[in-house]
This record gives C-alpha cells, structure tokens and sequence, in this order.
C-alpha cells in the first residue's frame, strides 16, 4: 500500500458527531430601483401566482411613487389572476412588458 490509500483506507477520528444532510431549497425574487436599491423576498413553495401577488403587494406598500415594473417571460407572469391584480392597480402604476 502506499501513502494515498492508506489515508484513504482509515475510518479517521470518531467524534460521536452524526451528519444529517437533508436537501432543503429556497427561492427568492427580487427588484432593483434605478438608484441600486433591492427589495426582495424569500420564499419555500414554487413561484406561483399567490407569491408573486404577495410580492408586488409589498413592494405597492413600501413604494412612495409609480412603480414601472418589468417581466420576463415565466409562467407565472401570464396566470389570470397576477393579471387580474396588475391591472387592479394599472391606475396607479404602469406595466411594461418584455419577451
């Protein structure tokens, strides 16, 4: 045996110690003004519409102006019912929308 493997080969110290490694994800969407401010919010479940409502109703809370707000292409952005709550607020605020 040479050196290498005899490292390898060890159990190495007990440190009575058990690992647990359960797989655990978080997402987060995110703004940025034009002056480099970031709002975000973090989240467990899968972005669906209810989250992204949850959002944009805090970032209606928090904005003290008209919000231009711009979106990709996801899914999410296109579900009757992110419509239905952009264009409850389309008086106040102006969407723009990219593909």
């Amino acid at each position: 045996m040479t050196a290498s493997t005899v490292g390898a080969m060890s159990p190495g110290p007990n440190t009575g110690d058990s690992l647990t490694a359960n797989r655990f994800s978080i997402n987060m969407i995110s703004t940025v003004t034009n002056q480099g401010k970031v709002r975000f919010m973090i989240y467990k479940e899968a972005i669906n519409p209810k989250v992204l409502i949850r959002f944009l109703q805090r970032l209606i809370q928090g904005a003290g102006r008209k919000i231009f707000l711009i979106l990709d292409n996801l899914r999410v952005h296109h579900a009757i019912r992110a419509k239905e709550r952009l264009s409850e607020r389309s008086s106040s605020s102006r969407r723009t929308r990219r593909s």
